[in-house]
């Protein structure tokens, strides 16, 4: 039996539940969307610039290639890896498994298949940490742009607003240089997670990660915020598409705004399909923009960045049996 079926059959039926909810839920979101706000036809086809949409598309191998560096990063230091074939097929297999598990736990499943030699928690816990290092930018930053997004609209004040954005930069600020600085000893993990066995264990493993090298954590930190660039940039191109890139900077602090409220929000659709295009729809919307553009955009932005690659990755994963 292959060992990506024995990893299967540990799945429980609540989980198969769970992935069949996944199913449901885009559907229902998108049918929901479609009668409320958008219509589903070909218009999604009819763009007016090509020049914005390949610009776009072309940003989907950017996006791809600076996971893959940080992935590479991560296994070069870490596992030893140096095989960049396999890098990106442990990439693109993660990509493809996690988009129809709960909560995307199968893209450390789908990376550790291609690790074969590789210990599952040991892949699991160095994806958590790069995974951890793009939710950090995208909640700072999201966090900010609604801030400003609120102050706009409820026509909050510039001398409440400002210095409430000011504070709230360097609150996070302040924290992130206290967790650099915090430390923890085993003893202490010990006696806090006495009765709880399994969440020792996990604390264990991920501060194992600390043996990262202060260098390559700093590298992981740039080229997250790099890629988080990347995808908001990628999502005004793709408005701009439909549109015109007369208000890119508007695009671009949607784009922000969708990123951080699909975050917010539990993986419970495949890709966060329908979840991000509500989005999408509303917040364009509220900017004075078409609704049907923000579902398009957001639908491109989708198909190019999780449908293409998953379906690379589901080739890699067929073929690692």
């Amino acid at each position: 039996m292959s060992y990506f079926s024995n990893i299967m059959k540990q799945v429980s039926s609540k989980e198969f539940l769970y992935f069949l909810l996944k199913l449901f839920v885009p559907v229902l979101l998108i049918y929901y969307l479609s009668v409320k706000f958008i219509t589903i036809d070909s218009s999604i086809f009819k763009v007016n610039s090509i020049a914005f949409l390949a610009a776009g598309i072309a940003l989907t191998f950017l996006n791809i290639y600076i996971q893959f560096l940080k992935w590479e990063l991560l296994c070069n230091d870490y596992f030893g890896i140096k095989s960049r074939v396999e890098v990106i097929k442990s990439l693109l297999s993660g990509i493809a498994a996690g988009i129809f598990t709960p909560g995307r736990l199968g893209e450390f499943l789908g990376r550790s298949i291609i690790l074969k030699k590789e210990k599952l928690g040991e892949v699991m816990l160095t994806t958590i940490y790069e995974k951890l290092l793009n939710q950090f930018w995208i909640l700072y930053v999201g966090i900010v742009l609604v801030e400003i997004y609120a102050s706009e609209i409820y026509e909050i004040p510039k001398y409440f607003s400002i210095p409430l954005i000011i504070f709230t930069v360097a609150i996070i600020f302040i924290i992130m240089k206290y967790l650099k600085r915090f430390s923890l000893t085993d003893n202490q993990i010990e006696k806090a997670t006495k009765k709880l066995p399994f969440l020792k264990k996990l604390l264990f493993n991920l501060y194992n990660t600390r043996r990262i090298n202060p260098t390559l954590k700093r590298q992981l930190f740039g080229l997250s915020l790099i890629l988080y660039i990347v995808i908001i940039v990628q999502y005004a191109f793709f408005v701009s598409s439909y549109l015109n890139g007369a208000e890119i900077i508007n695009y671009l602090w949607v784009g922000g705004l969708v990123i951080f409220i699909t975050t917010l929000i539990p993986s419970i659709s495949i890709g966060d399909l329908g979840i991000r295009e509500g989005a999408s729809v509303l917040i364009l919307s509220s900017f004075g923009f078409s609704q049907q553009t923000g579902f398009n955009a957001s639908l491109l932005l989708f198909c190019f960045n999780i449908f293409i690659p998953s379906v690379i990755g589901l080739y890699f994963l067929v073929r690692s049996k």
